[in-house]
């Protein structure tokens, strides 16, 4: 069993100042059993979409903040789900 996936997704960043940058994110995929037990049903619909926001401390550092939100519609009994995420994060690069 496998599925067949169709993508599409949205992508835009903008600086803000000259220390943050915030981004938008969205995707949704549409999916396809194919073969096995659930082939030939409808399959599943995945919509995903997200915000965050990048602090420049210094060459090295960088702090970030985001929200995510999931969302999957399926044809199979349970396997349906809605998930909130919130992050916070510091990252260094040398």
């Amino acid at each position: 069993q496998y599925q067949q996936t169709s993508l599409g997704y949205l992508d835009i960043n903008h600086q803000i100042t000259s220390k943050i940058t915030g981004s938008l994110i969205s995707q949704y995929q549409y999916s396809t059993f194919k073969d096995g037990q659930y082939g030939g049903s409808t399959g599943d619909s995945d919509v995903s979409i997200g915000a965050n926001l990048t602090y420049k401390i210094n060459r090295h550092f960088t702090a970030n903040a985001g929200y995510n939100f999931d969302e999957l519609f399926s044809d199979i009994p349970g396997r349906s789900y809605s998930r909130n995420r919130v992050y916070i994060g510091l990252a260094a690069n040398y």
